[in-house]
């Protein structure tokens, strides 16, 4: 091994050492500073409310050292931490895969003990918890869901050469989640350092809350709808006919965050903003009707599909349906009609999507302009699909000539014509000779 080449591999050799030495220096190194953070999980497409969340910080015991505790003092106090709602879209944080329906925003605390005055060295320690309720401009319809979480915190006050004390370290452990499951050991550590939280953005000293709402109307304000579908009267009323029917077929489903046993939507037959009757086929028990003050509706229980039937100009209401919920829609049309679809979430219309003659227009298709499931937006009476029915044939009712098949009758009249005039050509020919 030449000279050059020692001294390569002594460098590298110093280099691994380094590392290896400053490695488990750089890891021990103690956090000065803590800080909270909200994340609010909101199915896609909902409006934030506005408000803050509260946090109360609870002196909790002082130890002169580990073993050393002293029970009749208290550290001082810190007080109560406010977040306001947190706008900020941020990445997903979950352990398993994160549901596509459901956005995250965070926002974090200021520091937690950057002004407190401590009287000695020691060992401080805290819980933190969140308060319940604190956003209270929530209407009807608006569910949020607040943390159950609690965490242990424990700063560590130490003495420098020159006898002044200084926050050395905090050490932060959760002790119980956001849904109330007890760790009875403490045994989740997290670091409670501002920007130190999964993927480097929050403090892992997080608090996470659901909120989930549907703007529509109580009961029957079918003026209000979160969610309808509409069967479109073509131009030519004397071709559908005002007692025809159309047979439909439904699937609405929550948003993933809405965890209850059963959600269970209102729907109503409507025309002309008026509850009618509600010709709803029941598929295997999983629709129930019911009625109200305003008439008969359908108890559509989420994720279930069920089938039912509209005439021209009839809507399909739901007054209930959560922002963020997703569906299916289709229909049946018979031999005379093409069925198209027009899909409208929050006010924003798709395209039309034209389906084929006697067939089944289905919403999502594969390939088509809605290949997945429309979503149920945040603004009332915006979120729609409207069904046309557009007929390839007109009816005279005395003679029953279909007159999409004119030109083929055409063709046959004239050479019905031409067989006529050879013959009374030829029959004049005949009479010159008698």
């Amino acid at each position: 091994m030449n000279q050059k080449s020692k001294i390569i591999l002594a460098l590298i050799l110093v280099i691994v050492l380094f590392t290896s030495v400053l490695a488990p220096v750089a890891s021990a190194l103690p956090y000065n500073s803590a800080a909270i953070t909200k994340m609010l999980k909101v199915p896609v497409g909902t409006t934030l409310p506005t408000g803050n969340f509260e946090y109360v910080i609870t002196p909790l015991r002082i130890a002169l050292s580990p073993y050393e505790l002293q029970p009749d003092q208290l550290p001082p106090e810190v007080g109560t931490v406010s977040i306001a709602v947190p706008t900020e879209e941020g990445p997903c944080t979950c352990v398993t895969p994160c549901a596509a329906d459901v956005v995250h925003y965070y926002r974090e605390s200021a520091d937690l003990f950057g002004n407190v005055v401590w009287p000695h060295p020691g060992i401080f320690e805290y819980s933190i918890t969140e308060t319940s309720n604190t956003i209270t401009n929530l209407q009807t319809g608006e569910n949020m869901q607040y943390s159950q979480a609690l965490y242990i915190i424990r700063v560590h006050i130490h003495l420098d050469y020159h006898d002044q004390w200084y926050l050395y370290n905090i050490v932060a452990y959760s002790a119980i989640s956001d849904d109330g499951t007890v760790d009875p050991y403490y045994a989740q550590k997290v670091d409670p350092t501002p920007g130190a939280g999964p993927y480097k953005f929050y403090s892992e000293m997080a608090f996470g809350s659901i909120y989930t709402k549907h703007s529509g109307g109580a009961g029957t304000d079918t003026g209000r709808s979160t969610l309808s579908v509409h069967n479109l009267l073509d131009v030519r009323e004397d071709i559908n006919h005002p007692e025809i029917y159309y047979d439909y077929t439904m699937t609405v489903t929550r948003p993933s965050l809405i965890t209850e046993p059963t959600t269970v939507y209102k729907a109503y037959v409507v025309q002309d903003r008026h509850i009618i009757g509600l010709p709803i086929i029941t598929d295997n028990g999983l629709t129930a009707a019911g009625s109200d003050a305003g008439g008969a509706y359908a108890n559509i229980t989420s994720g279930q599909s069920f089938t039912f039937r509209l005439k021209p100009n009839q809507d399909l209401v739901f007054t209930n349906t959560h922002v963020g919920s997703s569906y299916t829609v289709g229909v049946t049309v018979n031999v005379y009609y093409t069925p198209s679809v027009v899909i409208s979430t929050n006010g924003s219309t798709g395209p039309t999507m034209v389906g084929t003659r006697n067939s089944t227009l289905m919403v999502p298709t594969a390939g088509s302009v809605y290949p997945t499931n429309p979503l149920v937006g945040d603004d009332i009476n915006t979120n729609r699909a409207v069904f046309n029915m557009q007929p390839n044939f007109i009816v005279d009712p005395d003679l029953g000539l279909n007159i999409s098949d004119l030109p083929f009758y055409g063709l046959i009249l004239l050479a019905l014509s031409g067989i006529v005039v050879l013959l009374i050509i030829k029959a004049r020919s005949r009479k010159r000779y008698y």
